[in-house]
């Protein structure tokens, strides 16, 4: 993955799971948001990931003493 300009994942990218030709990723648009990053989708294209869906919000929550709070939600299909 690489950081696009303009994006919400213009400052840094990291893959967190790889699942078939999709993996899940880790963005920020800013130095600020290194603590709470937002999740999106990607699709391997036959020489890198693509991203195709996101952002999600975050599922890691800074507190207010820079530890992370991980949190979950629940939808009913």
């Amino acid at each position: 993955m690489v950081p696009q300009p303009g994006t919400w994942y213009s400052r840094g990218t990291r893959l967190t799971a790889v699942v078939g030709e999709y993996a899940y990723f880790d963005g920020r648009a800013s130095a600020a948001e290194n603590f709470e990053e937002r999740t999106g989708i990607a699709q391997w294209n036959g020489s890198r990931y693509i991203p195709v869906a996101g952002p999600a919000s975050s599922y890691e929550s800074a507190t207010e003493y820079s530890s992370h709070e991980l949190r979950a939600e629940l939808r009913d299909q």
